[in-house]
């Protein structure tokens, strides 16, 4: 799991140099997998769909390669709102690894300023 975890970090602190992007496996979940578990789930919380986008939210938080609001009551399910909202409005961008979709999606939402990060 650590392996899996550091994986999905150095992927997704790479950044790309150009439009066209290689597609890699770093899971063996894709896009639409993870958006029919969120579906079937009846709720976005429920550990299945929250679990693999709070993974990455925790590993970009930690890492500081985002900065989001210190928000008790509610950090988590903005985040996998944030995410879920990212995939449904890209779809053309299914064929990429989703830790990398969601790592942008938390990224564009929670960047760090210059003080922060």
């Amino acid at each position: 799991m650590r392996n899996l975890i550091a994986a999905a970090l150095l992927f997704l602190s790479q950044t790309p140099a150009r439009a066209e992007l290689q597609a890699i496996v770093a899971s063996s979940v894709n896009v639409s997998d993870l958006i029919e578990s969120c579906r079937r789930a009846g709720s976005h919380m429920r550990l299945d769909c929250a679990g693999y986008i709070l993974g990455v939210y925790d590993q970009l938080s930690l890492s500081r390669m985002i900065c989001p609001p210190r928000n008790l009551n509610g950090g988590s399910s903005q985040a996998v709102a944030v995410a879920l909202k990212f995939l449904g409005d890209h779809p053309e961008q299914w064929h990429l690894a989703p830790v990398f979709l969601v790592g942008q999606s938390l990224k564009a939402a929670f960047p760090c300023g210059k003080d922060q990060g």
